[in-house]
């Protein structure tokens, strides 16, 4: 089964593919991708994801958070958290801002990250790295919501 996806996904997770630009007509088939000028298709690479637990949060700044202060949240809350040792993926971001009636883009961050397990993810919930952001940074939130899920195999 193939997925598409646009080359903006993978510059956010740092998984930047090789990809050669061809004519409209040609494929060419790189390891795990291939692409024509106008689409991209994945094909998840066979290698054995060990994703076991997700955990998901939104984050609704308050009215008063300034430009300044969202992208220090951004640039240095949110990438200074990826340093906890327990996260095995994490990708973060704002909303796509995909037009639908079933889609919330009212959150101004989102923050996903994948553990190999829940007891990885509960070490999370109290290391000194993730402790800092919650006191460093609860002061600009007006809401968080928060999603966990167990992955079955």
């Amino acid at each position: 089964m193939n997925f598409k996806h646009t080359l903006s996904n993978y510059c956010y997770s740092g998984k930047m593919p090789k990809l050669r630009i061809t004519s409209y007509a040609k494929i060419v088939k790189e390891p795990n991708f291939f692409t024509t000028n106008t689409t991209m298709l994945y094909e998840p690479n066979q290698e054995k994801d060990e994703t076991a637990f997700i955990h998901t949060v939104f984050f609704w700044m308050k009215d008063s958070v300034t430009d300044d202060q969202k992208a220090d949240f951004l640039l240095n809350g949110l990438q200074d958290l990826t340093r906890c040792p327990q996260i095995y993926k994490v990708f973060y971001g704002p909303p796509a801002g995909t037009p639908r009636d079933v889609v919330d883009n009212s959150y101004d961050y989102a923050w996903i990250c994948h553990f190999k397990s829940k007891a990885d993810h509960d070490e999370y919930q109290i290391d000194p790295i993730h402790d800092a952001f919650v006191e460093n940074y609860k002061r600009l939130w007006a809401r968080v919501q928060v999603y966990d899920s167990l992955l079955s195999k």
